[in-house]
């Protein structure tokens, strides 16, 4: 399979601030760039993988943490909060972290949040639907989302102004991927050499298989 392909890109909030972007590692990088010295813009991202066992306290707790770095300096909410846990030796509460989300989202005048392989994120305990849940609720942030195509409702049914663009892999491309693979692979590049359309054969049927993934 070809990196980044057989996903959809969903924009929400002026998606066109994304319209140059083909995954979301170049996403972020452009929004870095773009807002270096916009202070009062906030940048965050979550990337789920399957390997990972994560939660919705995590995730939220993620955000805010980056768009506490972002500013330079915490909420009084937050020091707050953080010295209520720390006198218990407890952690945040997912409605503890949602509320200081908000509060954090509210110190800029606009927030992007690139959220990649969302097909990725649990669905125990909830957590996906609560993560979109309370990003979709927050008025100035603009999100960008990736995902196989099995989660696009869901990320649509999220967001009210929202756009998806598929991203296909281009036959010709895939071909290639696939001759370069069999000239890298020794044994596999010797039988082609002694059996003739062999190769061929492998690449036509690899492109018709692939469905663009």
């Amino acid at each position: 399979m070809l990196a980044g392909v057989g996903k959809t890109i969903l924009s929400y909030r002026h998606p066109e601030i994304f319209e140059l972007t083909n995954n979301s590692s170049i996403a972020i990088d452009f929004l870095h760039q773009e807002f270096s010295n916009v202070d009062d813009v906030g940048i965050a991202f979550v990337y789920f993988d399957h390997a990972r066992t994560v939660t919705a306290e995590d995730i939220l707790g993620s955000l805010v943490k980056q768009l506490v770095h972002r500013r330079g300096n915490p909420s009084k909410g937050l020091t707050d909060l953080y010295s209520q846990h720390r006198e218990r030796r407890t952690r945040p509460t997912y409605l503890e972290l949602a509320k200081l989300l908000e509060t954090e989202v509210r110190e800029f005048s606009k927030v992007f949040v690139v959220i990649d392989a969302l097909d990725e994120c649990p669905v125990q305990n909830d957590t996906r639907t609560k993560i979109l849940k309370e990003v979709s609720k927050l008025s100035t942030v603009r999100v960008m989302m990736t995902g196989r195509p099995h989660v696009t409702a869901v990320m649509l049914s999220s967001f009210g102004e929202a756009c998806d663009v598929p991203i296909r892999a281009r036959d010709e491309d895939i071909d290639k991927y696939t001759k370069e693979r069999i000239h890298l692979n020794e044994n596999l590049s010797r039988h082609c050499l002694r059996s003739e359309g062999l190769e061929e054969t492998i690449r036509q049927t690899v492109v018709s298989k692939a469905g663009g993934m």
